[in-house]
C-alpha cells in the first residue's frame, strides 16, 4: 500500500481548519469568564481602523427629583415648560493585531499517524488562542475600565474608590493594599453600583447579579464569609432562561447569592508594587525553561509568591469588542464575535527546508478593537493575598521527628 501524497493530506487538513475554529470559539464559549462579560459585534473593514461610538448619558432632569413642584392646574394655561437635557460622551477605539502559529505537524505518514499530529495540534491552539482572548479581554477591561477600588482595612469606602461615571483608563489611588478583599466590601461596591452609578445587572427579577471574578483563593474566602451555596438548581427550576444560559455557557460558581454571581480567574493578575502611576506592574504567569526538546512553559515562582492580586466585580453593557465581519462565519454557521478566536489558516511550503512538503503549522490572527460604552461597569479591586488555611491539625500521639529502627 502506497503512502498518500503530503500534498494531497495537506489539502485535506486545510479543509478542516472551519471545524478547528468552531471548536476554538465553542472552547473560549465554557472557558473564559471574560468572554462572558463583554458585548461582542462586527467591523466592516471598508471602514478603516478607527471606530467611534457616541453614548447618551443618563438625563439631567428639568425638575426636582426630590420634590417635583406641582401646581394648580387652573394656573398652568402659558406656563412654559422645564426643559430636561442629555448629553453624550465620544469613546473612540482602534483594529489591533496579534500574529501568531501553532507547532509544526508532520503529514508524511498515513492518516492514522496524521490524526495524533493534528488532535494534538487542535488541543494545543483551542488552549493558547483561548487564552489569549481571556487575558486580552481581562487586560484591556481593566486597563479601560472607569473606576478602580483599593481593599485597605479600617478606611472609608468612599476614599478607597477611584474614577466615576464614564471615565475612562482611571488610576488606582497609589496605595498598595493591606487586606483581602471580604464579602461585606463587595456588597458596598454592588450598591454603589446600582445606587450611584445607576448600573443594570446581568439577568433579571430574583436572578440578576453583578458578575464577580477572582483568583481561587479569594474566591474561597467570599464563600466562606458569606456561606454561600450553589444556587444553579434554583435558578434553572425558577427562571428557564438564566438556568439555560448558565449550563450553555461559561459556569459561574454561584448564580444568584445576594445579586452576586462569582467566577474563577485561574491564573489572576499578581503583583509585588506600583508603578509611578499607582498602578500594578503585573508578573507573568508562566516562564520559559528547557526541555527535552524545545521549551517548556512552567508556573512563574514570582507569580506564584506574589502578595497581591487583581479582581472584578462587573455589570453589562460595558465594553464591546469588535472583530472584523470575516471572523463570524457564514450563512448559519455563526459566533458570537466576542468568542471568536480569529482567523486561522493551514499553511505549509516546500523549499529547502521542507521539500516534499510534509511539514506545515496553523497561523493564527486576531483582530479586535474595544469600544467602552459604560466604561464604570467593570470596577477591579487590588487586594492582598492571605496564607491559606489548611485546616491541618497536630495529632498529638505522633511526632515529625519520629525514625525508624536501622
Amino acid at each position: 500500500m502506497s503512502c498518500p501524497d503530503a500534498t494531497l493530506v495537506s489539502s485535506l487538513v486545510a479543509s478542516q481548519v472551519p471545524q478547528i475554529q468552531e471548536k476554538i470559539n465553542y472552547y473560549i464559549l465554557v472557558n473564559s469568564p471574560f468572554a462572558n462579560v463583554v458585548n461582542g459585534d462586527t467591523f466592516e473593514s471598508n471602514q478603516g481602523d478607527d471606530i467611534l461610538n457616541a453614548v447618551t448619558n443618563r438625563t439631567a432632569p428639568g425638575h426636582s427629583l426630590t420634590r417635583p413642584a406641582f401646581i394648580d392646574r387652573a394656573n398652568a394655561c402659558g406656563l412654559d415648560p422645564s426643559t430636561d437635557e442629555f448629553g453624550q460622551t465620544l469613546f473612540s477605539a482602534t483594529m489591533q493585531t496579534l500574529r501568531g502559529r501553532g507547532p509544526d505537524v508532520c503529514v508524511k505518514q498515513a492518516v492514522s499517524a496524521v490524526k495524533n499530529s493534528y488532535l494534538s495540534a487542535q488541543r494545543s491552539l483551542q488552549e493558547n488562542v483561548s487564552n489569549l482572548v481571556n487575558v486580552d479581554i481581562r487586560a484591556q477591561i481593566h486597563d479601560l475600565s472607569g473606576v478602580k477600588f483599593t481593599a485597605i482595612a479600617a478606611t472609608q469606602f468612599e476614599s478607597l474608590i477611584s474614577g466615576g461615571l464614564n471615565q475612562v483608563s482611571v488610576n488606582y489611588i497609589g496605595t498598595l493594599p493591606d487586606s483581602a478583599m471580604s464579602f461585606a466590601a463587595l456588597e458596598l461596591l454592588s450598591q454603589y453600583m446600582t445606587d450611584t452609578l445607576k448600573l443594570k445587572k446581568f439577568g433579571s427579577g430574583a436572578t440578576g447579579h453583578y458578575r464577580v471574578i477572582t483568583g481561587t483563593g479569594q474566591n474561597q474566602i467570599f464563600r466562606n464569609e458569606a456561606g454561600v451555596n450553589t444556587v444553579l438548581l434554583g435558578a434553572l427550576q425558577g427562571s428557564f432562561g438564566d438556568g439555560k444560559e448558565a449550563l450553555w455557557g461559561y459556569a459561574w460558581t454561584d448564580m444568584t447569592y445576594r445579586g452576586l454571581a462569582l467566577g474563577i480567574d485561574e491564573e489572576p493578575l499578581r503583583f509585588n508594587c506600583l508603578d509611578v502611576s499607582g498602578n500594578p506592574i503585573f508578573i507573568e504567569p508562566i516562564v520559559e525553561v528547557a526541555g527535552d526538546r524545545g521549551k517548556n512553559g512552567i508556573v512563574n515562582p514570582e507569580w506564584q509568591t506574589a502578595k497581591y492580586e487583581v479582581g472584578f466585580i462587573i455589570a453589562p453593557n460595558n465594553f464591546t469588542r469588535y472583530v472584523p465581519a470575516k471572523y463570524i462565519g457564514e450563512g448559519t454557521f455563526k459566533f458570537a464575535p466576542q468568542m471568536s478566536g480569529g482567523a486561522l489558516n493551514w499553511f505549509y511550503s516546500v523549499d529547502c527546508n521542507n521539500e516534499y512538503g510534509d511539514v506545515g503549522h496553523h497561523n493564527y490572527e486576531i483582530e479586535r478593537a474595544y469600544s467602552p460604552q459604560q466604561p464604570h461597569a467593570v470596577i477591579p479591586f487590588m487586594y492582598a493575598r492571605v496564607t491559606a488555611n489548611t485546616g491541618l491539625t497536630s495529632a498529638s500521639l505522633y511526632s515529625n521527628t519520629d525514625t525508624c529502627p536501622v
